[in-house]
């Protein structure tokens, strides 16, 4: 049986859906800029690189010129975990492109997947027909009794 589920929260997933999916592929184009090339951003603070399927900060105080470096890269996916460590003068982090790849993508099919089986309350639970205005119990346009919970739904939306 599927699920009445508030028009609000249907935006709402729809929001995290498409937002989900255009994330995940700008991060999935990063990944595959990182493993063909490496970008360098040498700044006062640290060192930023984007390379070798992983993007990667390092918090040692750099000396010298900044600015932006491009190089090619080794053909590394990146297909490993997580790096933190304590470089002694300061911090160094590298996260592979894979983890928020992999979790924004298992977010992003999820939310497609159970989008089909939601029904905004307001509509038929058989031909999706919007059962705002009416007051025969029975939907107009196939036929289907209207339960006793979609007749509380239609009237909350009436009245809001």
């Amino acid at each position: 049986m599927t699920a009445l589920v508030p028009e609000r929260r249907i935006v709402i997933r729809g929001v995290f859906k498409w937002s989900g999916l255009a994330l995940g592929l700008v991060m999935l184009v990063a990944w595959g800029i990182s493993v063909r090339w490496r970008i360098f951003g040498v700044l006062t603070n640290g060192l930023f690189v984007l390379g070798d399927g992983a993007i990667s900060f390092d918090w040692t105080p750099q000396t010298g010129n900044t600015g932006w470096v491009i190089q090619s890269a080794n053909g590394s996916y990146g297909l490993e975990w997580p790096t933190l460590m304590d470089t002694g003068a300061g911090l160094f982090l590298s996260l592979p492109f894979w983890i928020p790849v992999a979790i924004t993508g298992l977010i992003s099919v999820f939310l497609w997947l159970t989008e089909r089986r939601t029904i905004v309350a307001t509509h038929c639970g058989n031909c999706c027909y919007d059962l705002c205005t009416n007051v025969s119990g029975v939907c107009p346009e196939c036929g289907t009794p209207i339960s006793v919970e979609q007749k509380r739904a239609i009237v909350r939306a009436m009245n809001t």
